[in-house]
């Protein structure tokens, strides 16, 4: 092989140095689109759960609020029963008392 001038050394050497920047830059390249789909599949799965989240969350109050009537209303029809029964006791120990007394006065 013939011995190279300076400038032929120095044009092979920046040939080197270049294409060892764009073998780089192509690897830095492939990894960027890499974290760009990572990124995109976490934003795709937190925009999934979001959806179901919102499309469940109407059901989940109606049944909660269905529940919490329910109790409410179990709660005042004891409490309107045990109402009523005292209510009876002392009308009944008042007709008694009233039958035991007139006959006296």
């Amino acid at each position: 092989m013939l011995p190279l001038k300076k400038s032929e050394r120095d044009l092979m050497t920046n040939t080197r140095v270049l294409r060892k920047v764009a073998d780089t830059g192509s690897r830095s390249n492939e990894s960027a689109p890499a974290n760009r789909s990572a990124s995109m599949q976490i934003k795709s799965w937190v925009r999934e759960i979001l959806d179901w989240l919102v499309k469940l969350l109407p059901v989940i109050a109606t049944i909660a609020v269905t529940v919490l009537a329910d109790q409410y209303k179990t709660s005042l029809t004891a409490s309107t029963l045990l109402s009523e029964r005292e209510k009876a006791d002392s009308q009944l120990r008042s007709e008694m008392f009233a039958k035991l007394v007139d006959p006296i006065f």
